[in-house]
């Protein structure tokens, strides 16, 4: 598929980004868009969504809230999310994402939450992490994900809640040195996060 420019003026593309997901006709019900008509929202939980994530996603400059929880969504987490700067949310949680969490995901200064939790994914996780110094809430458990837990997520002064295993574990403000990332496996660091599956990021 040939994709358009991105442009805040034009809901076109979107709606063929959804359409490439399955659900083209919810863009009226999902998006929120500021005054410039820039997309600033998108919520799409429960939706059926399947086949990937279209890495076109991350032309959306101005999104601030990215939610698709529970659908069936496959494939590699696009590392063009990496690109969504202004991006304080981010719901990829089940769903059957596959591969490594993509490092560039540590440029998006802004995130406050990342939730990455029940899916497929593989691999260690990027230490480019710990740079996300206004995150609050970082969940990952139930992947297949392995080896150490990066000394840099010690940086995360701003944490409240790290899930790795099937609970909660509690922040100490430090990473734990030498903890390995295992299936079900807590890691002791801050209280459980103040999760929700519906962001409301108002309009500018």
């Amino acid at each position: 598929m040939a994709w358009p420019a991105a442009s805040c003026q034009d809901p076109l593309f979107l709606r063929q980004i959804l359409a490439a997901m399955g659900r083209p006709e919810v863009v009226e019900e999902v998006a929120l868009f500021d005054r410039d008509q820039c997309l600033v929202q998108l919520v799409l939980d429960r939706r059926g969504l399947r086949g990937s994530l279209p890495p076109e996603i991350g032309q959306f400059r101005r999104l601030r809230a990215l939610s698709l929880s529970y659908n069936q969504l496959s494939g590699p987490i696009p590392a063009e999310l990496g690109q969504l700067r202004e991006l304080e949310q981010l719901f990829l949680d089940y769903n059957q994402f596959s591969g490594p969490i993509p490092p560039e995901l540590g440029q998006l200064g802004k995130l406050r939450g990342l939730f990455l939790d029940h899916n497929q994914l593989s691999g260690s996780i990027p230490p480019e992490l710990g740079r996300l110094s206004r995150l609050e809430n970082l969940c990952l458990q139930d992947n297949q994900l392995s080896g150490s837990i990066p000394s840099q997520l010690g940086q995360l002064s701003s944490l409240k809640g790290l899930f790795f295993g099937s609970q909660p574990a509690f922040w100490a403000h430090s990473a734990p040195t030498g903890a390995t990332a295992q299936p079900g496996k807590s890691v002791p660091v801050g209280q459980s996060p103040q999760r929700t599956h519906t962001p409301r990021a108002s309009p500018a």
